[in-house]
């Protein structure tokens, strides 16, 4: 009996002690417990805080989506006004070569017309230093030859002065003459008188 006692307290002892230990435990537990709450509750704040961030990133994103679908659209619409102006640069280079290649011939015309022109204006100088010393060469015989009509004409008043001269002494030779014949006619009829009487 009294070792049944023993026995009892014993267990009640281990008893006590496991209890006391489960109270430790749970206090432990509960200390845990606590921990895990505030870990959670923390957890649940930084959920929300994510889920927020989550929705914030999704609404950016979506935006970003928007922005970067009406780039894309635009990044379309410029590639075809590019290619566009390609063509059109195609057709700019295709008319440029053409204008370089008339440009060239047009220049070519202009440097042999240019040649032309330098001849044509080699000559016209050569024309206009002859022309002006034939003008002065015409000057100058014009001059000589009014000086040669001055001349003739004077030439022409001095031979018509002789003329008349000439003649004035031709008509008192003639009147001088006939005065001779006539002197000679009565001188010889004279003789023939004189010769009449004496015979």
């Amino acid at each position: 009996m009294q070792h049944q006692c023993t026995t009892a307290r014993t267990d009640i002892r281990e008893l006590t002690e496991r209890v006391r230990g489960l109270e430790d435990e749970k206090v432990t537990a509960d200390v845990a417990i606590s921990e895990l709450k505030s870990v959670i509750g923390s957890k649940k704040t930084e959920v929300d805080r994510e889920r927020k961030r989550k929705e914030r990133l999704e609404s950016s994103l979506k935006e970003v989506k928007g922005s970067v679908e009406e780039r894309d659209r635009q990044i379309r619409a410029k590639q075809a006004s590019v290619a566009e102006g390609n063509d059109e640069l195609r057709q700019l280079e295709l008319s440029l070569r053409e204008n370089k290649q008339s440009t060239d011939r047009s220049l070519k015309e202009a440097d042999t017309l240019s040649l032309k022109v330098q001849k044509l204006t080699a000559e016209l100088e050569e024309r206009t230093k002859l022309n002006a010393s034939l003008h002065a060469e015409n000057v100058q015989r014009a001059a000589e030859l009014k000086h040669a009509e001055a001349e003739i004409d004077s030439v022409k008043k001095e031979v018509s002065r002789h003329d008349k001269l000439r003649q004035a002494v031709l008509d008192k030779v003639a009147a001088v003459d006939a005065k001779r014949a006539m002197a000679d006619d009565q001188r010889d009829e004279l003789k023939v008188l004189i010769a009449a009487q004496v015979g």
